[in-house]
């Protein structure tokens, strides 16, 4: 039979995943409704920053780095949200003005 921590890490992996997975989609729906590529990206993190911040607050987790080596930490930290969302919201940029610049050629040349 499963334990309770099992299950919570599998539900907590899938719910991952699924924000993970979805945020590509999310991202187009919000830059065709004409979100800016960085105001996007401010609401994102504001948002993220926020819960984690009232996570912590109400003692979801507890963060200790005293006496430990944050270089590596520090540098994922920067790297992972920062450009993979940057990418992101550029791809979903490039594939809007294809579609655009599709539709354009299409609407006037045939």
């Amino acid at each position: 039979m499963l334990n309770n921590k099992k299950i919570f890490g599998t539900l907590a992996a899938l719910g991952a995943n699924l924000i993970f997975g979805f945020s590509f989609f999310f991202t187009t729906i919000a830059l065709d409704s004409g979100l800016s590529p960085m105001t996007l990206i401010c609401v994102r993190f504001t948002l993220a920053f926020a819960i984690l911040n009232l996570l912590w607050l109400f003692g979801a987790f507890k963060i200790r780095l005293k006496g430990k080596k944050i270089g590596k930490l520090l540098i994922m930290a920067i790297a992972q949200p920062l450009l993979y969302f940057i990418f992101e919201i550029v791809i979903n940029t490039i594939i809007y003005f294809i579609s655009w610049f599709k539709f354009i050629i299409r609407k006037f040349l045939f």
